[in-house]
């Protein structure tokens, strides 16, 4: 219960830096850009899921950007997403989708280190009762913007969201 709570107050700073930086140039929020989302995660590549289950879900993300240069030249970039939306099981199992990340970076030029903080939770009503809950926040090493080349440095994981060196998920599908 703990961990949950500093989840989401850590996710609460984040949308609120995000936000204070949006606002700093400008009297408006970012609008978010929307968009529908699939994903389909089977027991195969995530551990915690029963085995045999597969999960397939859809829902819409909202991304808010914000990008300002200080007086200083130094760059300032925040992106925040939320995805929420419904998921089944291959067994009956329904789900709600609570996905958010955050990706802040302060910096000059490349390379730079940025944060990232990531959450997914299938939330049940049916199935295996104990839902799917994965986290983490990750130093990122960004070496060039484009084409986008990064390496992921953990330093908070629960469960097992992806591989930190393909990137390839595992039990974070968003």
């Amino acid at each position: 219960m703990l961990k949950r709570f500093l989840v989401v107050a850590v996710l609460g700073m984040c949308a609120a830096v995000a936000a204070t930086g949006a606002l700093a140039d400008d009297t408006s929020p970012p609008l978010p850009e929307v968009k529908k989302v699939s994903f389909t995660i089977t027991a195969k590549q995530c551990p915690d899921l029963p085995q045999g289950v597969t999960v397939k879900g859809s829902g819409t993300s909202r991304k808010y950007t914000t990008f300002s240069t200080d007086a200083n030249g130094v760059n300032h970039y925040y992106e925040v997403t939320a995805v929420t939306g419904t998921a089944t099981d291959n067994r009956g199992g329904r789900y709600r989708i609570d996905y958010h990340a955050s990706f802040s970076a302060s910096y000059t030029t490349t390379p730079y280190v940025a944060v990232l903080t990531d959450h997914f939770d299938l939330v049940p009503r049916g199935a295996f009762g104990g839902g799917l809950h994965t986290f983490f926040v990750a130093n990122v090493t960004v070496r060039s913007e484009d084409p986008f080349e990064a390496t992921f440095d953990p330093i908070v994981v629960h469960g097992d969201p992806l591989d930190f060196k393909t990137l390839k998920p595992h039990c974070d599908p968003l």
